[in-house]
């Protein structure tokens, strides 16, 4: 019952032609599937929020809290620094031209303000 009760092909070339087709159809089902699952992912994608939850907002704020806190303990021109470098984009020579003092020092002040900051948050 193996290879040897195998009749002849009588036309090889349309057994070929009808393998090729079947072959097509098979793609071309396996892509339309394919993409059917794909627009599926991207429509859940578009419904996904970037808003974030009730939950991380309270987190951000309380850390907000604690940041505007630990500012508020700063020395006057640890703060001011920090403001004019962190939240208004001075470079540390226009800070200390605007604060009267050296570049250096603008820059030690800043760093000092974001470790007591950094400190200061991750007091939990």
């Amino acid at each position: 019952q193996g290879a040897d009760n195998l009749a002849p092909l009588t036309q090889p070339v349309g057994y070929l032609y009808r393998i090729v087709r079947n072959l097509a159809f098979d793609l071309n089902r396996r892509v339309t599937l394919e993409n059917r699952h794909t627009l599926r992912d991207e429509l859940l994608d578009e419904h996904v929020s970037n808003t974030p939850s009730p939950e991380q907002e309270a987190l951000h704020l309380d850390e907000l809290r604690k940041l505007q806190h630990a500012l508020s303990r700063l020395p006057e021109r640890t703060r001011q620094a920090f403001v004019l470098h962190r939240l208004k984009g001075l470079t540390f020579q226009q800070i200390g031209t605007q604060l009267g003092i050296s570049v250096s020092l603008a820059h030690q002040l800043v760093r000092d303000a974001l470790t007591y900051c950094a400190e200061q948050l991750s007091d939990d």
